[in-house]
């Protein structure tokens, strides 16, 4: 029985698709299994295949296009969250970088400034916190 190639992407990632493929009755495997010295000399570039009996392979193709097209909104609405996140903290760093240089001696309002990077990501943890419970708490009643 041929097989073919349906998926190739991180070791990680193909061990997740074969596993949802197979959930959904088709005859995935992954067929690269590196060990972690390879993993380690390729740096994060090496690539494993997903592979089907060949006479599954269109509904494999399928499959993956749906997965890949439901996916797709969360994945836009992570980004977008992600990015106003950074808007967020960046606006937040900014902020105390104007406060450090305007209001506190020069010398020392200079040297606080290396503290920036700590605020920007101070900030994106918190903000990030913040908006994961604001996700979860229910609307008020009226």
């Amino acid at each position: 029985m041929a097989k073919v190639v349906v998926h190739r992407g991180s070791p990680e990632a193909v061990i997740n698709v074969a596993h949802q493929m197979q959930e959904a009755g088709l005859q995935a495997e992954v067929i690269d299994k590196p060990n972690f010295v390879v993993l380690l000399v390729a740096f994060g570039t090496y690539k494993s295949r997903v592979v089907v009996p060949e006479e599954e392979a269109q509904a494999a193709r399928e499959f993956l296009e749906r997965w890949d097209q439901e996916a797709s909104g969360r994945v836009q609405s992570m980004s977008q969250a992600l990015g106003r996140q950074a808007l967020w903290s960046s606006l937040c760093a900014l902020l105390a970088g104007a406060f450090f240089v305007l209001t506190v001696e020069e010398q020392l309002g200079l040297t606080l400034i290396f503290l920036l990077p700590v605020v920007w990501i101070a900030a994106f943890i918190l903000i990030s916190v913040l908006s994961a419970v604001w996700k979860r708490s229910p609307p008020p009643q009226a």
